[in-house]
């Protein structure tokens, strides 16, 4: 069963990004558009999406968009605005603080956000390593402390 949950799910999720990539301009495109042009339920769709991806499909679609965003502020000229308006948000602030809160940079910065993005991404792998090794290390001088004190 886990075999066809996940076949199921490797074949959704393109279909949906190329439904969203589709509509990417459309304002008004959502939920129940999404769900029809997939040719499933509302609720189907919700409890699959919910499965793969631990999300809801508004916030599917809004994070497509955000990250569809993110690709055009870095490789064209555009300005918030425009892009704003080609990844089919109505509202510039909107789309400013949605970016934000995704991104933790706003849409005018991301293009000076780009190499630092790399650099941020190597700092916190090494970070979370190194917790790894102090709690590693302070669970096994845990246990041969517990140990010595038991062996007495």
């Amino acid at each position: 069963m886990k075999g066809a949950h996940q076949k199921t799910g490797s074949s959704l999720l393109p279909k949906l990004d190329q439904c969203i990539a589709a509509n990417l301009k459309n304002e008004q495109f959502g939920v129940d558009q999404l769900a029809s042009e997939i040719g499933m339920s509302r609720s189907n769709l919700y409890r699959k999406l919910k499965a793969l991806e631990n999300k809801n499909i508004s916030q599917y679609i809004r994070e497509f968009r955000l990250k569809e965003a993110r690709r055009l502020l870095l490789e064209t000229e555009l300005n918030t605005g425009e892009i704003a308006h080609e990844v089919g948000f109505g509202s510039v602030s909107y789309f400013s603080r949605s970016f934000s809160e995704f991104y933790g940079y706003s849409p005018s910065k991301a293009r000076s956000y780009q190499m630092k993005d790399s650099e941020n991404i190597s700092k916190n792998t090494f970070r979370i390593k190194s917790r790894f090794i102090w709690v590693r290390d302070s669970t096994i001088i845990l246990i041969m402390a517990l140990l010595t004190l038991y062996s007495y």
